[in-house]
């Protein structure tokens, strides 16, 4: 079962509830890796790692846990600017204003991934927050503060870990087993649905 599937079924068991100061809350220190979900009842951002060697595919936006990341708030904020905006330099100031301006709705934990959950609201808050913290980005024109320009501004075949943003069907209470995409429209989609 993909990471994304899993995640979504953690939705079920999430952590105790996260304080006003996120930095208070008792760190789990056996996470393997932590990311951000952007969601509501209808959608979820996800991204397409065609270059992934082990399985490449559409999954959550996040990754492994890294040497300095103390806490898996750090990896989560980290993973999700590098995925974003396809930088390999954060500044550590910006990770520590994340850290203190964003409040996430739920932490689920599924098996050691730790998933920080908010709103397309949120995102857009996240957003303007690493703009004004000096974000640069390869695969963007200019600096997205907004969903839309998140999703269409980003540039084509750039080599990033994460070359497509997409919004997906949130399954969480669905009853799908395997893939919810229909092997149909896959390969339509690889036969030419573009403009």
């Amino acid at each position: 079962m993909s990471r994304y599937l899993r995640c979504l079924q953690a939705f079920r068991r999430p952590l105790p509830p996260v304080t006003d100061s996120p930095q208070e809350q008792v760190q789990p220190t056996n996470y393997y890796g932590a990311g951000c979900a952007f969601c509501d009842d209808k959608h979820i951002l996800g991204g397409l790692q065609p270059h992934k060697k082990r399985k490449p595919g559409i999954s959550g936006i996040g990754g492994m846990k890294a040497e300095g990341d103390l806490t898996y708030f750090d990896t989560a904020y980290r993973e999700t600017l590098e995925e974003l905006y396809h930088v390999n330099s954060i500044p550590l100031s910006l990770v520590h204003t994340l850290k203190r301006e964003m409040k996430p709705r739920s932490v689920v934990n599924s098996h050691g991934y730790i998933t920080l959950t908010f709103s397309f609201e949120d995102l857009e808050k996240f957003l303007k927050i690493a703009k004004k913290g000096g974000i640069r980005s390869t695969v963007y024109p200019k600096v997205p503060v907004t969903l839309l320009e998140l999703l269409r501004d980003r540039k084509l075949n750039t080599g990033a870990e994460v070359e497509i943003l997409c919004l997906l069907p949130n399954l969480y209470g669905q009853r799908c087993k395997g893939s919810p995409i229909r092997k149909e429209f896959i390969s339509d989609m690889k036969r030419g649905l573009h403009l």
